[in-house]
């Protein structure tokens, strides 16, 4: 295997991933672009037939927003060397955020044991749902007594919190709350702890949740399709930007999961899949 870390271009781009490619084109690692543009480490291994890795003597290929990069003078060896990067892309264009209506994002679920085939395409193993099925998944909060904290997940599990509402820092000058959620009764314990803030949006307030974040309240949002070769419980994953390319008899796995992709509106040329690591989601609270 082989180290990567280092700098970048990118520093417009904090939050996205670089995507270390093989000579197939298939994505064998990600580089998380950090403030200042560098780049977090991240490992690339060794494969024999070059599907999920590198072979010994492979170019090192960077891939962002559709522009590929070579390394030059420098190849993959496998042999645990340490790789300093300075990636500089050429083909930059910045894009503005958005805010997109609820009902401007098409929902999907994946189908479960499908043969993925050359001619798969990501759509193919997926059923269209609507706003429904997205909210559906959303968990329901309890508090009891101003004290207790309780979320009840879709699934009818729950987890109970201790609880504290302060000020956080202004977001364009206007105040800002951070709800802290303490495990109840288990001692210097923060691994399951969550930190929510809430946004004022001209006049409504707003919980601002990243994916990960969502995920945590068990909505399982996904990039892309887990699927298993039969017989093998090595689990591999179908990416939304491209054909299945390899004819091997892989078939999906049973996934529970929300895929995303936006409506095509007169200012667009086709409906894509959206990465919901790239957003941020905005739930207002509503009393039932």
């Amino acid at each position: 295997y082989a180290v990567l870390n280092g700098t970048s271009n990118l520093e417009a781009f904090a939050g996205e991933f670089v995507h270390v490619i093989n000579a197939r084109g298939n994505t064998v690692s990600r580089l998380e672009i950090l403030p200042g543009g560098y780049l977090m480490t991240g490992a690339v291994y060794e494969d024999e037939l070059g599907i999920y890795g590198l072979r010994p003597g492979d170019a090192l290929s960077f891939s962002f927003r559709g522009e590929v990069i070579e390394l030059t003078g420098k190849t993959f060896h496998g042999d645990m060397e340490h790789v300093k990067l300075n990636l500089e892309f050429t083909e930059l264009e910045a894009t503005l955020a958005e805010t997109l209506d609820g009902n401007a994002i098409a929902y999907w679920s994946a189908k479960s044991n499908v043969k993925v085939t050359p001619s798969s395409k990501f759509s193919d193993l997926l059923n269209l749902e609507n706003k429904d099925y997205f909210d559906s998944k959303l968990p329901q909060i309890e508090i009891l007594k101003n004290k207790l904290f309780t979320i009840i997940y879709h699934d009818d599990t729950a987890e109970s919190f201790l609880f504290n509402v302060k000020e956080s820092n202004p977001n364009n000058q206007r105040n800002t709350l951070q709800i802290d959620l303490a495990n109840e009764g288990v001692e210097n314990n923060t691994a399951n702890d969550i930190v929510w803030r809430i946004f004022a949006i001209e006049n409504e307030c707003y919980l601002a949740l990243t994916y990960r974040q969502l995920n945590r309240l068990k909505l399982d949002l996904f990039t892309k399709i887990p699927y298993v070769k039969v017989g093998d419980d090595y689990k591999r994953y179908f990416p939304s930007d491209e054909y299945y390319k390899y004819d091997y008899s892989f078939e999906t796995t049973e996934c529970n999961g929300i895929f995303i992709s936006r409506h095509k509106d007169a200012y667009m040329n086709t409906s894509e899949f959206i990465n919901p690591e790239n957003m941020i989601f905005l739930l207002k609270l509503k009393e039932l």
